[in-house]
């Protein structure tokens, strides 16, 4: 079996502005101690509020984040798919922000 090079988490986001910063730096900090190769691929889809902001601002401190917007049609499946496109890994988890 073939070692994992990275692993790809796809977070779709809307209006998530009050738990999106600690769900990314929770999630890299976790998986930096375990020394799992990773990016944090979080689909801001069509955010009224700052996340899109807080994303931006996270990611200048947190190389392992890769916000990406979805400026097409929005829903949550289309968010993931979104996500699964542009990821690089070669696994790939999908989670939910969390407060």
């Amino acid at each position: 079996m073939e070692k994992l090079r990275k692993l790809s988490v796809v977070i779709p986001a809307r209006d998530e502005e009050g738990c999106i910063a600690s769900t990314v730096q929770h999630l890299h900090l976790e998986l930096s101690l375990k020394k799992i190769p990773h990016e944090i691929v979080v689909v801001d889809d069509g955010s009224t509020d700052r996340t899109w902001e807080i994303l931006q601002e996270c990611a200048r401190m947190d190389e392992a984040l890769r916000p990406i917007q979805n400026l097409g049609p929005h829903g949550f499946g289309r968010a993931i798919v979104r996500g699964l496109d542009v990821m690089t890994g070669d696994a790939a988890v999908i989670i939910m922000a969390v407060s």
